[in-house]
């Protein structure tokens, strides 16, 4: 009889909304709303009624198609061209500025003109600058504490966005740009100390526009006296209030209200809120309210779900940018504010602001269809030859050794067909690796590392105790097959969260001297991988298996010249890498600016990966021996790890398992130093193995005076470089990451035997 499967998870019942079904369905009631409202506030106009509704009626046609190619965009794929975008915008906003191409309207040169056509410019370059600011602060985020490239860079955009809107002039739109820009600054993690008083200046700016600018000064003076300036400068705003009055909370009927008779300018755009409160009254126009409202908490309950910070900061930007402009066109309308020309979204006529609604709208549905597929029907969890389609959480954060493998092993699931989902730290070193594969959600989760000192062991327990908590929810909301964790403080509460649910739990320790972690939870895994020859006594035989280390796709061996012209280093020089990993780099970048002087001179470049916070990028120049100049490179960081360790004669490294793994896969010789203070010595044991199997030899941070001599010894060698390279390619093990997934899938397959059925360890 064929085995009865659980239901899927689509077929549970399910009690939360789709947050952007919500924000779709307002956005199409307020739509209806403002083509009802436009057709009576229209009606005093001499171009009739239908004018103004025939035109809306094509500007909704419009956007509901652009909100439609826009969801189906691939925004990943768009972000290539970022700043052709940002470019292309810029570029309009001048034009718009040039007499005779920019189209002028009451003193304000805002439009570009295409025949019948007439579009503003500026309302798309707000959706620009976000969509320009969320790149390059994703691309940074591990800089944003520096002055220069975490802050004023991006304060450039903003402000080259905003400073030509303002030149228009459009005082209200400029603001809001800015008010947008800085508000993604904050959340991208920008410093307050560089925030407020940019926020000051800003309004210091704007403070002396308003004043040189008597139209602008005198209309702000008549808002202090609305009653005593009713005939002049405040006309609109009292027209606007007494169409509130006149109102009450019954209103006086869908198409009775009087104001819009050519009492209230702009009664069909700026100000069609005040002709909803005549007609419908205080009920209905708090009703609209409360939807703009629905609309800013279904979008925050949908940025929860955020795989990385650009798509965070993007739709973070497109919901600002429906309801802070809703909220200024409110308050303008009932007095709350000056009055400045803004439209209501979805609700006021105008082709520009609807297509924009359409657009940002769009992007929401978009990120909702790409964030959202653990939801995918019955049918679309089936692969090829009826295998069903899993889902998996790996726990791999806290540092690049972790990181790495973790990866390597999503990608490999992904490949098969399945959904995975990437546990990591808060750490500057996850963040900046994870911009480079936005195709996997990872989740950020609590936790911090064990320690003796008393204080960051009361955190350790405190942050642990909310990881278990946060990975409660997370395995009940996203119901995985299996959780695999590689280690580290991110794997206890996923780990313990996932056992006590009774879900399948592998662990992977890529050490040659089990982790804390990796002992401490190892008896409630069915899995645990181990290098082989590792002993591991608190894990029963037949959960044991000896398999080596998950390398990532793209780490490979590149030809030599092909990955020293990615970074311009000499084809022909020897080339000495160093980089000290995640942890204890401090040394190693010492010994590199101590000796380079020695070391260059005989004819040997070196790049020195410094590690983040911990230097600045640059080159040096010195002559060397035969007149040639030869460079010293320092670089923060790098994510072209395979083009860098294809390049190098040598390498001078740390001993982590990722590093070896690594070295080995781009068969790259190397001189190991371990770091002394890892945890339980595993360097030393990685490094000792490593030296055993003949890719290199081992100097221990003692012994550093020596390091200079062994690198000139070894790097001029080319017989032991041959003999390295050649031992390092018979370590090599391709096949290692498919016989590890081909174990997991076996391990969470529904009703498997494949625990109960081993009685021995075995290799893979």
């Amino acid at each position: 009889m064929a085995e009865r499967l659980p239901p899927p998870d689509s077929a549970r019942p399910r009690f939360i909304i789709n947050p952007a079904a919500i924000i779709v369905i307002c956005a199409i009631g307020l739509t209806f709303l403002g083509i009802t409202i436009l057709f009576s506030a229209s009606a005093s106009f001499k171009q009739g009624p239908y004018y103004y509704l025939n035109k809306q009626l094509i500007g909704v046609a419009a956007a509901a198609l652009v909100c439609f190619i826009t969801s189906r965009i691939n925004l990943d794929f768009l972000r290539q061209y970022a700043w052709w975008i940002g470019g292309a915008l810029i570029l309009l906003l001048i034009l718009v500025l040039i007499p005779h191409l920019g189209i002028a309207v009451k003193g304000s040169r805002r439009w570009l003109g295409f025949g019948s056509l007439r579009v503003q410019v500026s309302e798309f370059a707000k959706l620009g600058m976000v969509f320009c600011l969320a790149h390059y602060l994703a691309l940074n985020q591990t800089r944003l504490g520096e002055l220069k490239r975490g802050y004023l860079f991006p304060l450039g955009i903003i402000f080259a966005f905003g400073g030509l809107i303002v030149l228009e002039p459009d005082f209200g739109t400029a603001a809001l740009t800015v008010a947008v820009g800085l508000t993604l600054l904050f959340l991208a993690g920008a410093k307050w100390r560089y925030i407020l008083p940019t926020i000051g200046a800003v309004a210091a700016a704007f403070a002396v526009l308003v004043i040189n600018n008597p139209n602008r000064l005198r209309r702000f003076v008549a808002f202090l006296d609305v009653e005593g300036n009713k005939s002049g400068g405040t006309y609109q705003l009292y027209q606007s209030l007494a169409a509130f009055a006149v109102g009450g909370t019954e209103g006086a009927g869908l198409g009775q209200g009087r104001q819009q008779m050519n009492f209230l300018p702009e009664a069909h755009t700026d100000f069609i809120f005040a002709v909803v409160g005549e007609e419908l009254g205080l009920w209905f126009t708090l009703g609209v309210v409360v939807v703009f409202l629905v609309i800013f908490i279904a979008g925050l309950v949908h940025l929860r779900r955020a795989p990385n910070l650009f798509q965070f900061l993007l739709v973070t930007g497109c919901l600002l940018l429906i309801c802070l402009q809703a909220i200024v066109n409110l308050g303008v309308v009932t007095g709350v504010f000056p009055t400045k020309g803004m439209s209501l979204p979805f609700i006021s006529a105008g082709l520009s602001n609807l297509l924009l609604m359409g657009m940002l709208l769009g992007i929401i549905i978009n990120t909702q269809r790409t964030w959202g597929r653990a939801t995918l029907p019955e049918r679309a969890r089936t692969l090829r030859g009826g295998a069903r389609m899993s889902t998996f959480i790996i726990s791999c954060g806290g540092t690049g050794g972790h990181l790495a493998p973790g990866i390597a092993l999503a990608e490999g699931l992904v490949e098969r067909g399945h959904e995975v989902h990437l546990l990591i730290s808060r750490k500057k070193v996850d963040a900046r690796l994870i911009e480079k594969y936005p195709q996997f959600r990872f989740i950020r989760v609590p936790g911090s590392g064990f320690s003796l000192n008393p204080i960051k062991l009361v955190r350790c327990i405190v942050s642990q105790f909310q990881g278990l908590l946060f990975c409660r929810k997370l395995v009940r909301e996203l119901r995985p097959r299996a959780v695999v964790g590689f280690g580290g403080f991110t794997s206890t509460g996923i780990v313990v969260a996932a056992w006590l649910a009774k879900v399948p739990v592998a662990l992977h320790e890529s050490n040659r001297v089990p982790g804390r972690a990796i002992r401490t939870l190892g008896g409630l895994a069915k899995r645990v991988y181990v290098p082989p020859g590792v002993a591991l006594p608190s894990v029963s035989a037949a959960a044991l298996r000896y398999a080596g280390m998950p390398v990532r796709r793209e780490i490979r061996r590149i030809p030599t010249a092909q990955a020293r012209a990615t970074f311009g280093f000499d084809p022909e020089q020897k080339l000495l890498v160093v980089f000290g990993g995640s942890q204890g780099a401090t040394a190693l970048n010492a010994w590199v600016r101590r000796e380079f002087k020695t070391l260059a001179p005989e004819g040997v470049q070196i790049c020195c990966v410094t590690g983040l916070d911990k230097g600045r990028d640059g080159v040096i120049e010195l002559p060397g021996k035969d007149g040639r100049p030869v460079r010293v490179w320092f670089m923060l960081f790098t994510d072209q790890v395979a083009d860098l360790l294809s390049a190098a004669d040598l390498i001078v490294a740390r001993a982590g398992a990722g590093s070896i793994a690594e070295l080995i896969r781009c068969e790259t010789p190397a001189i190991l130093v371990p770091y002394p203070e890892a945890a339980d010595d595993h360097q030393r044991a990685n490094a000792s193995f490593f030296e055993r199997q003949g890719g290199g030899f081992v100097v221990e941070q003692a012994e550093l005076d020596r390091l200079t001599r062994e690198v000139r010894d070894t790097i001029f060698n080319d017989q032991l470089l041959r003999t390295f390279r050649a031992n390092l390619q018979r370590m090599d093990r391709e096949n290692e990451l498919s016989l590890m997934l081909d174990d997991i899938e076996a391990l969470s397959a529904p009703g498997s035997d494949a625990v109960r059925n081993a009685s021995r360890p075995g290799a893979l």
